[in-house]
């Protein structure tokens, strides 16, 4: 029974330093922080790592992928597995058989290797297994994020044009697009082990693109209604587009297919203190709209 007191001091004593719950990819990758993508998740010598762990036989205990579809898009894998560990009485060294993974029993200490798809090893650490994560708390700040903008849900455009998208628009006309709905901060938290990020996207401005063959054209805001004094004229903070030809050139009912897209403007950041920005996030709807000439009506 020395050998159990003799491992659970090693244990306590590892535990002073977070024992099972490496926080960032400082952990996995031996100290040496990667270059990070947040699009792409972790990033070692430009390739996007796909995290797998193993138990006995080739078990699969877990497998990760960076957004962006690190792994099997021919990214470097990591393969992760749980060893027995021995303690010698009195020196606290310990022995692992690195050559035999084990399938780990909840709350029992085991050392937790990394290694790449050609066999280098990354990491080597004494964990607590935890059925909950069983990536040990590796890349735990990175899962969280990739967590948060799976679960980030933006609205998407609620498009209003005048005149409306059933009527009739005319040749040489301006039709008001706008965007008649929430234009707010929108955000997502996810957790991972005992790492949170948060998600935070906020709406910047509207791009309509007409369908008609002409550049899209962007607005600031989410673009407005005509009033009683801009329906001649567009004036700033309107977001209009003025017809060139009829859509119904080569079918009656012809019809252009009016795109609006919202640009989000992202960031994140997580409990461990990191963060950043994410670029542009976008959403967007379409709507079709007919296009005709008005016809001259000569009385005699």
């Amino acid at each position: 029974m020395r050998l159990k007191a003799v491992v659970g001091m090693l244990v306590c004593a590892v535990a002073l330093c977070a024992i099972g719950a490496p926080a960032t990819a400082d952990y996995l990758f031996g100290g040496v922080t990667p270059t990070h993508d947040y699009t792409a998740g972790a990033v070692v010598d430009g390739q996007p790592v796909a995290f797998a762990v193993q138990g006995a036989n080739g078990q699969s205990l877990g497998s990760w992928s960076p957004a962006g579809g690190g792994g099997g898009g021919g990214g470097r894998p990591v393969i992760c597995s749980y060893h027995a560990f021995g303690a010698t009485d009195g020196t606290y060294a310990y022995t692992v058989d690195q050559t035999t993974p084990v399938t780990p029993e909840p709350d029992v200490a085991y050392t937790f290797m990394c290694r790449t798809i050609d066999g280098d090893v990354l990491s080597v650490d004494i964990v607590v297994y935890d059925p909950a994560d069983p990536f040990a708390g590796a890349l735990a700040e990175q899962r969280a994020l990739d967590a948060a903008l799976a679960a980030l849900t933006l609205t998407p455009p609620a498009v209003s044009t005048n005149p409306p998208s059933g009527a009739d628009h005319l040749v040489g006309l301006h039709t008001w697009v706008w965007h008649d709905g929430p234009w707010q901060r929108q955000s997502a938290t996810a957790t991972v082990a005992t790492t949170s990020a948060t998600v935070e996207a906020s709406p910047t401005r509207l791009t309509i693109d007409p369908g008609d063959g002409t550049p899209p054209q962007r607005c600031t805001g989410p673009g407005r209604p005509p009033t009683s004094h801009t329906a001649d004229r567009p004036t700033p903070g309107d977001c209009t587009h003025q017809w060139k030809h009829r859509s119904t050139r080569d079918h009656p009912e012809g019809t252009y297919p009016l795109t609006i897209t919202i640009e989000w403007a992202a960031h994140w950041h997580g409990t461990t203190g990191n963060g950043g920005e994410l670029g542009t996030l976008t959403t967007t709807a379409t709507v079709p709209i007919r296009v005709r000439e008005a016809q001259a009506v000569l009385h005699h």
